[in-house]
């Protein structure tokens, strides 16, 4: 299911899901469902999984959330050896390019 809604001030599009995951030990896995917030151009600006886990003590609800802030004010910098490993954006990400 998807649709339009208005959250913090930006349209964003909220994206459902449910249904059973792949994955590993997903057999004791029950009522599992994501839910997304995803912008026009395609961020996920926050995604959230609840489910049920079956364990061997009994069922344990699990919530994973991940949620992007600051989007356009934030300044990542690539530690030292990720240029010496990888280059840098300007060589076009071939491993081990130099930009002069």
């Amino acid at each position: 299911m998807t649709e339009q809604v208005e959250r913090r001030g930006h349209r964003v599009f909220r994206v459902v899901g449910r249904g059973q995951p792949t994955g590993f030990d997903v057999y004791r896995v029950e009522n599992y469902t994501v839910v997304a917030h995803v912008d026009s151009r395609g961020f996920v600006r926050n995604l959230t999984a609840r489910y049920l886990r079956r364990t061997d003590d009994g069922p344990i609800r699990v919530v994973v959330e991940v949620t992007y802030g600051r989007v356009g004010t934030t300044t990542v910098t690539s530690p030292p050896w990720y240029e010496r490993e990888f280059g840098n954006e300007t060589d076009g990400g071939e491993r081990g390019a130099r930009a002069d």
